[in-house]
Formats: structure tokens, C-alpha cells, sequence
């Protein structure tokens, strides 16, 4: 309750909640399932964990899921968002229309050369304040028929 952020929102009933306060109760769920479990015999199978979540908590969320792949668990996560994926991934499996089309570290798969085709969009890559890790924008919007 308290590493998700649900302590003013616990006494609701699950669908009373937003959709986003509704992901971190599931997170909440999971992570007291795993919290003693051996991390070498646990994986953390997540879709899009934090589509629905404000900014604050998405990242807290991927601070924690981070924190679990430190200590040795399996946390494979889909993600839409570019910056989420490669402020937070180690390895990235770039899939497209069904199949997989590039996977490897971060740095060999987060490539604008690699995405645009992938986005449909131009994707610009730029220094992040926080150090190695890059931001992305969207250098040109794609025109809608």
C-alpha cells in the first residue's frame, strides 16, 4: 500500500478507483506476492503498467520495477512510450505488426534510425538532463489521411 501510493485511497472499492489508481492496485497486488519470493524464480510479466497513471506515479512505478530487475527478477514490460523505455529498460525487443524486429541493449535499439519506421513519425533523439540516458521527441508529425 504505502510503495504504490494507495494509503488515502484504500478503504474504496476497486471500481471506484480511476483506471491509473486501479493499475497500482494490481502493482500493489503483485509486488506483495513477490516481495519475499527468491528472484531468480520470479518474473514480472507487465502491459503497458503505467498507460494510465500521471507523471509522478508512472515513474515511481518504473523506479520500482527497476529496483525489482536490480535485485534479480524477470521484469518484461510493454511499453509505448519512448522516453518511459529508455529513461528505465536495460534490453528492448522492438516489435512491429506482430514480429520482432530489432532487440539488444538499450543503446543499440533506442536509435532514431531504428524507431521512425517502426512510429511513422521522425523521431529527433536528445541529451536528457539526467545524464546518459536520451529523450525523444517527435521531430515532424505525421500528416493523417
Amino acid at each position: 500500500i504505502e510503495a504504490c501510493d494507495l494509503a488515502d485511497i484504500r478503504h474504496r472499492a476497486f471500481g471506484e478507483l480511476s483506471v491509473g489508481q486501479q493499475q497500482r492496485v494490481t502493482l500493489a497486488r503483485a509486488l506483495a506476492q513477490a516481495f519475499d519470493a527468491d528472484p531468480q524464480r520470479h518474473a514480472m510479466l507487465l502491459d503497458e503498467p503505467v498507460s494510465a497513471m500521471d507523471l509522478q506515479h508512472a515513474h515511481a512505478t518504473m523506479a520500482q520495477l527497476r529496483g525489482l530487475a536490480k535485485r534479480g527478477f524477470a521484469v518484461v514490460a510493454v511499453l509505448h512510450d519512448l522516453n518511459l523505455t529508455g529513461m528505465y529498460a536495460d534490453d528492448v525487443w522492438l516489435l512491429h505488426e506482430g514480429r520482432l524486429l530489432h532487440a539488444g541493449p538499450w543503446q543499440d535499439v533506442m536509435q532514431p534510425a531504428i524507431l521512425e519506421p517502426v512510429y511513422g513519425v521522425a523521431i529527433s533523439q536528445e541529451s536528457s538532463d539526467a545524464g546518459d540516458r536520451p529523450m525523444f521527441r517527435v521531430a515532424q508529425a505525421a500528416t493523417m489521411p
